[in-house]
């Protein structure tokens, strides 16, 4: 079994129990976003891209390393919405038509721990218009190093999961059915993104909902 990229169909057949949780949680977070301009991160199959244009976004930005997964070509646009496929953890921001300060919001869910660093904290931190907003949710606790295996019942397919960790790396598999999906990311404690996002922003809200926690960093003035 080996890490690889899942088809727009096969992610939300593996991740169904991960996109019950509605992206508003993060898109209307800081407030309501119409008429505003908004740069989606990671994604995916664009569910918090719709909901920012459903509530009356001006437009919408959409990036990720997949093109299946958003299915888009690159560069592609289509009323008020624009897709760029790119992979986040080597972004070059200054090479997308985006242009410093251009978004009013810019979210990421379930995403941020596959390209975060100090760089693409700051890229993004640019593109982000005075007192606009950076709202993403991670995960809060470290899997045991020895993996713990969960199995449930959705929509009538059988699904196991399995986590474990590997100093701060976290390793998980997904499996439904003949279908397996193996990804590995970092484990952010929540000091190290306050220490990464204190740069850039002003005010840093960390607001705990179980195990998950969503972080609204705002730029100043």
């Amino acid at each position: 079994m080996e890490s690889c990229r899942l088809t727009r169909s096969e992610y939300e057949r593996l991740y169904a129990r991960f996109l019950e949780r509605s992206p508003e949680d993060l898109v209307l977070h800081a407030g309501k976003v119409k008429g505003k301009r908004v740069l989606d991160l990671c994604a995916g199959n664009m569910r918090a891209t719709k909901c920012a244009i459903d509530n009356g976004a001006s437009s919408v930005m959409s990036v990720d390393v997949s093109a299946e997964m958003m299915g888009a070509r690159k560069g592609g646009s289509s009323g008020n919405k624009e897709v760029y496929i790119s992979d986040i953890s080597h972004w070059v921001p200054w090479s997308l038509p985006l242009g410093a300060g251009r978004f009013d919001l810019a979210v990421c869910q379930q995403g941020v721990n596959f390209w975060w660093s100090k760089d693409a904290v700051a890229s993004v931190a640019k593109m982000i218009a005075p007192r606009g907003h950076f709202v993403f949710n991670t995960f809060l606790s470290l899997p045991d190093s020895v993996p713990m295996v969960r199995k449930y019942t959705l929509d009538g397919l059988e699904y196991m999961e399995t986590s474990w960790s590997v100093g701060h790396k976290v390793m998980h598999v997904q499996i439904c059915g003949d279908l397996s999906h193996l990804s590995s990311f970092e484990w952010l404690p929540v000091s190290k993104i306050a220490d990464m996002l204190k740069p850039h922003f002003v005010n840093i809200d960390f607001h705990y909902d179980g195990s998950t926690v969503i972080v609204d960093a705002r730029k100043g003035k």
